[in-house]
């Protein structure tokens, strides 16, 4: 399935929107956090890093594995960007809760990450709505 961190406001001037797309299908995360600021009011900025997902053996229970191998900055809708690869650092995300509406799973390093399913486009089945 595809899910997508939340987005939240980080002052009356800027904001920061954090979304985090994971399709174990294909083997693909990618986390974006975009900043929206005061000075480039029409482009946030945006930071991405992308890597493998794999589901981990049957005794880390369910655990998924995280390979990052690019990082890149730029601005959210242009076709340019500075893309950087990565030395391949590893993490790791564990599910402790997930319905139709909300997830719950912490990171290899402890974080806490709640997250959303975002509304569906008409034609995309709800097993594979985005979570925000």
């Amino acid at each position: 399935s595809t899910l997508s961190a939340s987005a939240q406001e980080a002052g009356a001037q800027s904001r920061v929107s954090n979304e985090q797309l994971l399709e174990l299908s294909t083997g693909v995360v990618r986390n974006t956090v975009c900043l929206h600021l005061p000075f480039l009011p029409q482009q946030p900025l945006c930071i991405t890093v992308v890597g493998n997902v794999s589901v981990g053996a049957e005794d880390t229970d369910g655990e998924l594995r995280v390979v990052f191998t690019q990082f890149s900055v730029g601005f959210k809708d242009a076709n340019f960007g500075l893309r950087i690869p990565l030395p391949n650092p590893v993490g790791s995300l564990q599910t402790t809760y997930c319905d139709e509406d909300f997830r719950i799973s912490r990171g290899g390093r402890g974080g806490i990450f709640l997250l959303r399913r975002l509304a569906a486009e008409p034609n995309i089945e709800k097993k594979n709505m985005t979570y925000m």
